[in-house]
């Protein structure tokens, strides 16, 4: 984070593309995640958007290179401009601060979305949702995060953030102020950074006009062979209650695996009792 010597520090801004494979881990999506402000649980298959691999999207400021407004803008612009997504479809969230930590609410970074032109009803607080951090210790800070709302044709569904498969989180801007000591404290960096993340996946299921990642370009094939070789019938897309006997949600795990370990093995990771391979 701008102390370092090496081949890469002379970088004030950045673009990533990344293949992740979460299967252990803090951030992994395959069991309980504990961290400082909350307990959170994403299962693979029980939703629609969550997966073991996927594609991850990101650009990245150094050092103050641009600042939390900037990167608003810039993502703003990608989504609804370039990419003509509906912008009455969009939600975002921001840090609304945390009293446990002394923590202020990121107001500057909602007063970005406001000039923006984002409606106010469309800009919620939330606390352990926008507050990233990738450990225990190290850089973190707060978040604002840019979701979807899937069906489209309705107003004001902002109490579905968070909460239901409906509305999905596209983009996670990260503001990289702080930095969490062992002992668990909070000091302020001498330089800030940015680092954002979008899923392909996702994204693409937005373009496509599906219904969800499960049902995009990289995974129709896939359900339709699960579905056909089954004696359980053909995948329906359903979660929770709806998902009677649990159908689709095993579907989903089969395809999430099966293209999970075809992208590991064609990059070389072989199965192994021996550390991580």
């Amino acid at each position: 984070m701008g102390g370092t010597d090496n081949r890469w520090a002379f970088l004030k801004r950045a673009v990533s593309y990344q293949k992740c494979i979460r299967a252990g881990g803090k951030h992994n999506d395959l069991e309980v995640a504990e961290i400082y402000f909350s307990q959170t649980a994403h299962d693979v298959g029980k939703d629609l958007h969550h997966q073991t691999f996927f594609e991850m999207l990101g650009n990245w400021s150094f050092n103050d290179s641009y600042s939390k407004e900037d990167a608003c803008k810039l993502a703003w612009h990608f989504l609804t401009e370039v990419l003509s997504v509906d912008a009455d479809r969009l939600y975002v969230s921001y840090f609304g601060g945390s009293n446990k930590f002394n923590l202020p609410s990121d107001e500057n970074c909602k007063k970005a979305w406001l000039d923006i032109g984002v409606p106010e009803s469309h800009i919620l607080p939330f606390v352990s949702e926008n507050f990233w951090e990738m450990g225990s210790t190290g850089p973190c800070g707060p978040c604002t995060e840019i979701h979807y709302d899937r069906v489209g044709g309705r107003k004001n569904v902002g109490h579905l953030v968070n909460v239901d498969n409906s509305v999905v989180e596209l983009w996670n801007i990260v503001f990289i102020s702080l930095l969490r000591t062992p002992n668990g404290d909070l000091h302020p960096l001498p330089s800030h950074h940015i680092d954002t993340g979008m899923g392909l996946e996702r994204l693409a299921a937005v373009m496509q006009n599906v219904p969800s990642n499960f049902d995009i370009d990289a995974f129709a094939p896939i359900m339709k062979y699960i579905s056909s070789v089954s004696k359980r019938g053909s995948y329906g897309g359903e979660v929770g209650s709806e998902d009677v006997g649990g159908r689709d949600a095993s579907y989903r795990i089969l395809a999430d695996h099966m293209r999970a370990v075809v992208i590991a093995l064609a990059d070389g990771v072989e199965p192994s009792a021996v550390d991580a391979g």
